[in-house]
C-alpha cells in the first residue's frame, strides 16, 4: 500500500520579479524536497536544505496571471473533490443494490431469476 504523500504549497510576493513564487513541498521523514518539473515537464523532487533562504521554488508567477491561476487550481481541486464524493456515492449504491440481489436470489424460489 502506498503512502499519501505529505505536500505543503506556499505563494510568496516575489518583488524582485514583480510576481509570485510558489513552492510546493514534500517531507519524507526528515528530509525535505521542493517539487518541480524536469526537462520532461514531470514533476520530481529535489532535496533541499530547509535552513537556506535562497531554495529554487517550484515555480514563478507573473503577477498577471498569478491570481487568476490560483482560482483556477482551486476550482479544478473543488470540482475534483465533488467528482471523487459522487463516484464513492455511487459505488455506495451499487454494492447496496448487489447485496439486495444476493438476497432475493436466497429467498426466489429454485428456477426464479437465472
Amino acid at each position: 500500500m502506498s503512502m499519501i504523500p505529505t505536500i505543503k504549497v506556499e505563494v510568496e510576493r516575489d518583488y524582485a520579479r514583480y510576481g509570485y513564487a510558489v513552492w510546493v513541498t514534500e517531507r519524507r521523514g526528515v528530509d525535505l524536497y521542493v517539487l518541480a518539473p524536469d526537462e520532461n515537464y514531470e514533476w520530481v523532487g529535489h532535496k533541499v536544505d530547509p535552513s537556506v533562504a535562497d531554495n529554487r521554488p517550484s515555480l514563478r508567477l507573473p503577477k498577471e496571471y498569478a491570481d487568476a491561476l490560483l482560482a483556477a487550481l482551486q476550482e479544478a481541486g473543488a470540482k475534483n473533490r465533488n467528482r471523487d464524493h459522487e463516484l464513492g456515492a455511487m459505488q455506495g449504491k451499487l454494492e447496496a443494490t448487489e447485496r439486495h440481489l444476493s438476497d432475493m436470489r436466497r429467498i426466489a424460489p429454485d428456477g426464479v431469476g437465472g
